[in-house]
């Protein structure tokens, strides 16, 4: 790596990635070499339970830009990203997937915004090749944020890239267990879009399972209100008291009208108090390893 200031970081949490670093890392040199562009690969190993971090030193042998971290355990994707940005050096700091779904052809477009004034750059995918469930899931997520914040996409982001001015003021409100795209937009000065098409995974399965996806969504809207499962409760007490007036009047059609959202409702706080007291009780990320 050149002794000169990084421009760059790519920052890419991986976990049990091992079959598309090589492709991914030579994607990434040959962007920005041929751009003159002194840049950092960072990877954060997760905790992966495969050849991944072999992977990634085999990878540092041919591209001495890359540099990795491994944690000691699965801590998940925004812990990763957070450890990550701790330990990069760049004047600004592209974060992206390691499943070779987005195109990194895109790094340019991203820079050149940057290099133009923005702080915060986000490829915004305006189509994806997923599975229906993750389709819809994202879509019902980011569009009910999209509500509280018309910044962020409809369709949600993972790839974006962050001034280090922007990256820092993260850092410093302890974001482990936040909802991150949601800081990232309310932090940023000046946004720019990029539209792109999420491809379809060419090998690999991926570990961004439904019930992390679940665990996701319920710190996001915690992340909209401190108090948002209270509200939430409390709002379905009402819908109960209201239920069992109902009820009294004999109002059979109306009363199951009330009484669905309401257990829908309880369950949902109940699934978020339960989110948060976790969360609250993780420890931070360790540092295992570093090359």
């Amino acid at each position: 790596m050149s002794s000169s200031a990084i421009e760059v970081s790519v920052l890419v949490p991986v976990f049990n990635n091992h079959e598309t670093l090589a492709a991914l890392s030579e994607k990434i040199q040959d962007i920005l070499s041929s751009e003159k562009i002194n840049y950092e690969l960072m990877f954060v190993d997760d905790g992966s339970n495969d050849d991944t971090f072999n992977k990634i030193k085999f990878c540092k042998e041919n591209n001495s830009n890359i540099r990795a971290i491994q944690l000691n355990s699965n801590y998940g994707q925004v812990p990763a990203i957070i450890t990550g940005l701790k330990h990069v050096q760049g004047a600004c700091c592209i974060v992206m997937s390691a499943d070779l779904q987005e195109p990194t052809e895109l790094i340019k477009e991203m820079i050149q915004h940057w290099k133009s004034g923005c702080d915060l750059v986000i490829a915004d995918r305006i189509s994806r090749t997923d599975s229906a469930v993750s389709k819809w899931f994202s879509l019902l997520l980011f569009s009910f944020l999209h509500l509280f914040n018309s910044k962020i996409p409809r369709k949600g982001f993972d790839f974006a890239l962050l001034d280090k001015s922007l990256y820092l003021k993260l850092l410093s409100l302890n974001p482990y267990h936040c909802f991150l795209q949601l800081s990232m937009v309310e932090m940023a000065k000046s946004i720019k879009y990029v539209a792109y098409i999420r491809t379809q995974r060419m090998s690999g399965k991926s570990q961004w399972t439904l019930l992390k996806k679940i665990n996701y969504a319920l710190n996001a809207f915690a992340g909209i209100s401190k108090h948002f499962y209270l509200k939430l409760f409390l709002c379905a007490m009402l819908l109960l008291i209201a239920f069992l007036t109902a009820v009294f009047f004999s109002n059979i059609i109306f009363s199951i009208i009330l009484l669905i959202p309401a257990v829908l409702l309880i369950i949902l706080s109940i699934m978020g108090f339960l989110s948060l007291k976790e969360s609250a009780q993780k420890s931070l990320p360790v540092v295992s390893a570093t090359i």
